[in-house]
């Protein structure tokens, strides 16, 4: 079993158009183009730059101003347009606002989230299955926004945590993975395209400081979201994505076909802020494979934590596969961690490991799920150890404690000699999918 998370393969873009090109020195300058097919007609939002005034831009829709904002995302949400945006004020701070048809006039609608999380921006909009508004709004840690009260101009979002398997720091120390297209719904999972934020394979941190943005280095990756769990699973994506472009952003993503979709993006040739730079909007098609979705259900319904993601307080070595820690120590705890967060419902934890050369007539060892909020959650005491090959314990429980940190953990006693081979723990939402 070992790995209990299955990996996407990679999906290739191709067939790539170049849709506008032109220079950032412009008196207004409209960049980040979205599209969408909505109401019998295609729709085109963009971000509006006056003046070089970039905190101070607007969004506008087929050429109409809507209002302040920027890098709006344009997706198709109850047959309607509409578009999430963001504005940033040194006084205010981060604001989100969703924009929604209404007649033949769009209607901005303010967002609020729980006061824990962040508000950042790059949000990832989508529609839940029972037709309720979604949005990513972070891979790392995965957080999962979803409607819950509309109070006139007001949206009331609440959070769920999810799982990701991917992590990975970039430049700052900010995740590498954001946000970046819409996602699309395709029988109870949500599909779409975000963007890697990494250094330029030519540069690191020593040139930071001087370069600025130059530095940073944009191309494309999929992710999957199970939208009831906040599971999300990330995939590769390749493509004939122009070297000249430092920076290449998905905007939004379209449906052609039941296998096919269509994603644009704004690509610059350093960073946006650039006068010199140059700049287009471009278009990639795409097919997912036959046996995608079932791949991707597998992926999201069970969570796979390696041994590098624990530790011990034993003597230990770790490998890639497996932490070795040795058996003869006073009490303590010989597995610890991963420390994650579980959306709320019915788990089951299979711990993965064996015990080589274990002696001691009264040997024993604890399997335990602990949550800091309310304690224990479910125990397993094993006295046949000694004896054991490889092996598999699975611990069922619930959890209800969405903010709460899930901890695994086995205690061991009694041994007088012998190594545990730990391989790691997989994590399925019994809940979901």
């Amino acid at each position: 079993m070992r790995n209990a998370s299955q990996a996407l393969d990679p999906v290739a873009l191709h067939s790539r158009k170049c849709l506008l090109e032109s220079t950032l020195d412009g008196e207004q300058i409209d960049i980040f183009h979205g599209y969408c097919e909505a109401q019998e007609q295609r729709w085109r939002c963009a971000r509006r730059v006056t003046g070089h005034d970039w905190f101070n831009s607007r969004v506008v829709l087929n050429g109409h101003d809507l209002g302040y904002g920027e890098d709006p995302r344009l997706f198709v949400h109850g047959g309607q347009p509409a578009i999430v945006a963001t504005a940033y004020n040194h006084k205010f701070g981060w604001r989100n606002h969703l924009y929604e048809r209404e007649g033949t006039a769009f209607r901005r609608r303010l967002m609020l989230i729980p006061q824990h999380i962040p508000v950042g921006k790059n949000w990832s909009p989508f529609t839940h299955p029972d037709g309720h508004l979604g949005f990513i709004h972070s891979f790392d840690p995965p957080i999962m926004l979803q409607e819950w009260r509309r109070e006139t101009d007001v949206i009331l979002l609440d959070a769920v945590t999810g799982t990701n398997p991917i992590r990975e720091a970039g430049p700052g120390n900010f995740p590498s993975y954001r946000g970046g297209s819409n996602g699309i719904l395709l029988d109870q999972i949500v599909i779409g395209i975000g963007h890697t934020t990494r250094f330029r394979p030519d540069m690191s941190d020593t040139g930071a400081a001087e370069l600025g943005f130059d530095y940073l280095l944009h191309r494309p990756f999929g992710w999957v979201l199970a939208p009831h769990s906040g599971n999300i699973r990330i995939f590769d994506i390749t493509g004939p994505f122009p070297d000249e472009f430092s920076v290449i952003d998905p905007t939004s993503l379209v449906q052609i076909s039941d296998d096919e979709f269509e994603v644009y993006t704004t690509e610059v040739s350093r960073n946006f802020h650039d006068r010199a730079g140059k700049r287009q909007v471009a278009s990639y098609r795409f097919n997912i494979y036959s046996g995608f979705l079932n791949d991707a259900k597998r992926a999201l319904a069970s969570d796979w934590f390696g041994a590098e993601r624990f530790s011990s307080r034993h003597p230990f070595t770790i490998s890639e596969d497996c932490l070795e820690a040795e058996l003869a120590d006073p009490e303590h705890h010989i597995i610890y961690g991963p420390y994650v967060r579980l959306a709320e419902g019915t788990f089951e934890v299979t711990f993965q490991f064996e015990c080589v050369e274990a002696s001691g007539p009264e040997a024993e060892m604890e399997l335990e799920i602990i949550s800091n909020a309310t304690g224990f959650l479910a125990t397993q005491a094993i006295q046949d150890v000694t004896q054991a090959s490889e092996q598999e314990r699975t611990l069922r429980f619930k959890h209800w404690g969405g903010e709460a940190t899930v901890e695994m953990r086995i205690a061991v006693r009694g041994f007088e000699a012998g190594v545990l081979r730990f391989y790691g723990a997989s994590c399925r939402h019994v809940d979901r999918l």
